[in-house]
């Protein structure tokens, strides 16, 4: 699983700021993915799956928190794709 201290950065977390929302291509709804991080059987449901991102970096770019946001998303979408797996 995603540890908390992952999604962190700087010992700092995540205030919903919707910044890297607003210039997401994917649409994924960054905040909420990282408050149902810890429970994966559930983040299928979200506006904006974790699968859908491409990797652009702007979500990282942009966090004034300085959470590196696309290395978690990317870690969130293969822990889901691990547990669907085992499942």
């Amino acid at each position: 699983m995603v540890e908390k201290n992952i999604i962190s950065g700087a010992g700092t977390v995540c205030d919903k700021c919707g910044k890297c929302v607003a210039g997401c291509p994917a649409q994924i709804n960054i905040p909420e993915i990282l408050d149902g991080a810890e429970n994966f059987t559930h983040i299928e449901n979200f506006y904006g799956n974790p699968y859908d991102c491409i990797e652009c970096g702007f979500c990282t770019a942009c966090c004034h928190m300085g959470i590196d946001v696309m290395e978690i998303i990317r870690s969130i979408a293969m822990e889901q794709c691990i547990h669907k797996g085992a499942s």
